[in-house]
């Protein structure tokens, strides 16, 4: 399943038996999908509210690049995620703090101000990563790409023993609002980028937990 599929370039490089995409504003011709693939046209919010089918071995959470929302796709895709299965959670390592702000057009006036040239743009999720890591010991996250120069990855997993159905918190959601983005992605000594690993070490880490769960 992949949340926030935009032109499809991830959603059609995947190796999978079936495919599953959801956007509003999927940016790409619907009659011309790869086989045994579906594009659901719909906010996350509908999607999710309205799923009944099976449960997903693999997540990517793609969406909109803003905690709060990227929170609700996070808790609502663990709960139809399969035993086993992981979830890859997008941009949880930006650059700099002018990048990481909850809108686009915001982190482009701040980048102008700091004369920042790259023109990227991540959202806030960091947020969601760190309150996992805080909050949630019941899922394991490991991050993927050190060094502050890429997006970086999130790969979560429920641990085994926890199967409870979790729902979001308003909570969460404050505690997000409080995390200060130089402590939480680089300063202290959990931060995002202190324990990530470059993207080759994580996925073999990440091989090796799948290879533990099967």
């Amino acid at each position: 399943l992949e949340i926030g599929v935009h032109r499809g370039k991830t959603f059609e490089a995947i190796s999978a038996s079936y495919r599953f995409g959801v956007d509003p504003f999927p940016d790409f011709n619907l009659a011309q999908l790869p086989a045994n693939s579906k594009i659901v046209v719909s906010t996350s919010r509908e999607f999710f509210k309205n799923y009944e089918g099976d449960k997903f071995n693999f997540i990517f959470v793609d969406g909109l690049h803003e905690s709060t929302e990227a929170y609700l796709d996070l808790i609502d895709s663990l709960n139809i995620l399969a035993d086993g299965g992981m979830i890859l959670l997008d941009d949880v390592l930006p650059s700099d703090e002018e990048s990481a702000l909850p809108t686009k057009s915001g982190a482009a006036e701040a980048q102008d101000r700091a004369q920042i040239n790259h023109g990227r743009w991540y959202g806030d999720v960091w947020k969601v990563a760190r309150l996992v890591v805080k909050k949630y010991p019941d899922l394991e996250l490991l991050v993927l790409g050190r060094g502050g120069d890429d997006h970086g990855q999130a790969v979560i997993f429920r641990r085994p023993d926890f199967k409870e159905k979790i729902v979001p918190k308003q909570e969460d959601i404050t505690f997000m609002s409080n995390l200060d983005f130089f402590d939480s992605v680089f300063d202290s000594v959990d931060s995002l980028d202190k324990t990530a690993y470059p993207e080759n070490l994580g996925l073999a880490a990440v091989a090796q937990l799948l290879n533990a769960r099967s």
